[in-house]
């Protein structure tokens, strides 16, 4: 039971101080500069899903390159650049029938709480959807060129 005892307490002091050591690794840690850390700006990023079946009756409101044609206008309209990509969504109404949809999803950066708000605003409007689901995070950005190539706006 002594020798048990040992080994225990022997494998708690060796736990712990794989812990600290990695711990103060951890802490050492500099950020990657391979993009010129230093220009990294936080941001936040807004992500839109925007399904396209009709509310009531649950049938696609337009076709899926129709309604990404709307939207980029809109986006556009409101001085945000974006990023598209097609998805597919699904959900329980509020009679637990299983509702499944094409979706888009739009990524902007760069942009104001007010640009994103009348940017839904316009979809909801425009696609007659009553709902759409914006996700909000913060982010490292920095646009990435070569500065001898191109004249960025705003550099």
């Amino acid at each position: 039971m002594k020798l048990w005892n040992i080994v225990l307490s022997l494998s708690v002091a060796v736990l712990f101080l794989f812990v600290l050591v990695l711990g103060a690794r951890v802490m050492n840690m500099q950020p990657d500069d391979r993009f010129g850390g230093e220009d990294m700006q936080l941001q936040e990023v807004y992500r839109l899903y925007i399904g396209l079946n009709n509310v009531d009756n649950n049938d696609e409101v337009m076709a899926l390159n129709e309604a990404r044609v709307m939207i980029d206008d809109i986006c556009l309209r409101h001085g945000c650049g974006y990023t598209s990509f097609s998805a597919r969504g699904g959900w329980l109404d509020s009679n637990k029938n299983e509702i499944r949809e094409r979706t888009l999803e739009y990524m902007i950066s760069f942009a104001s709480e007010e640009q994103i708000t009348a940017i839904m605003d316009d979809i909801m409007a425009t696609l007659g959807q009553t709902a759409i689901l914006v996700e909000r995070q913060m982010s490292m950005q920095r646009f990435y060129y070569k500065k001898q190539e191109i004249n960025y706006p705003g550099k």
